[in-house]
């Protein structure tokens, strides 16, 4: 227990001697112990690291000094294994340290990597929507949109991370449909339908992207322009490739088609060939 020294001219005289399960004194074979003398090592913090034990068979072998000689080398032990520990948990902290720089570092190349590449899907929507655009006010609603589709995305990508190095799960493809559709379309007006697909966190601003335009066009125009009307999505994989079915229904009649495609046709287009393959 650490309580202090022990020395003994003769340990089988001793009162506190066969006291101790589960011998109750020397087991069988034992060395034959008189003399006794044990000395515990103890930490700085009160902690018992271990003992020093020493047994002779002639009685009265260990005197005064003998004890304070073991006293000095126990305590020398101690403040070695003390300081042992430090110098472990000293090692495991700057290796610790080392391992947060190191995520750190990665987490700035990682963040600048993606933040380039928003920067540059939001030049080329500002680029074809001013080109496309009849007023100022049809080209601020247009921008605003497709950027909200975008930060739509990037939320669904980064829900549940804490870190965005760790967001490498992508999203659900019925995640990104709902999301295109929660701005016009109420839960009647929307079935969304199909197995579970995840988009890879490379594409899903792409997808997000392809999605806002027929959402939004359906909201102007088509189905949900009208109270009556509801959007089908529907998808099914087969063969490693993904069929995507979006149908509306009681809409307005439709007209004559357009003298030329729209940005939207183009960005869908352009899109699903180039980037998605």
């Amino acid at each position: 227990r650490g309580t202090g020294v022990i020395r003994s001219d003769d340990i089988t005289q001793d009162p506190r001697y066969g006291r101790n399960p589960p011998y109750n004194g020397m087991p069988k074979g034992h060395l034959p112990v008189r003399s006794y003398l044990a000395v515990p090592v103890t930490s700085r913090s009160g902690e018992v690291l271990g003992g020093l034990f020493f047994g002779h068979a002639t009685p009265a072998k260990f005197t005064s000094y003998h004890e304070q000689l073991l006293v000095g080398i126990a305590a020398q032990a101690a403040v070695s294994i003390d300081n042992a520990r430090l110098y472990e948990r000293a090692q495991k902290e700057i290796d610790h340290r080392k391992k947060l720089e190191e995520t750190r570092r990665l987490l700035i190349r990682e963040l600048n990597h993606r933040v380039k590449n928003v920067f540059a899907i939001v030049a080329a929507i500002v680029a074809t929507s001013a080109t496309r655009a009849v007023s100022p006010m049809e080209f601020s609603e247009k921008l605003q949109g497709r950027i909200q589709a975008l930060a739509r995305a990037h939320e669904l990508i980064y829900a549940g991370h804490g870190d965005p190095i760790e967001a490498e799960s992508g999203a659900q493809l019925r995640d990104l449909v709902r999301a295109a559709l929660a701005p016009h379309a109420s839960d009647r007006q929307r079935i969304v339908e199909g197995s579970d697909f995840e988009v890879r966190p490379s594409t899903v601003t792409c997808v997000a992207l392809l999605l806002h335009e027929p959402a939004t066009n359906a909201a102007k125009y088509g189905a949900l322009s009208t109270p009556e009307g509801k959007v089908v999505v529907t998808w099914s994989v087969r063969n490693q490739r993904l069929a995507l079915s979006w149908t509306e229904l009681g809409g307005p009649a439709i007209g004559a088609p357009p003298p030329r495609a729209g940005f939207g046709t183009q960005l869908i287009e352009l899109s699903v060939t180039g980037n998605l393959g």
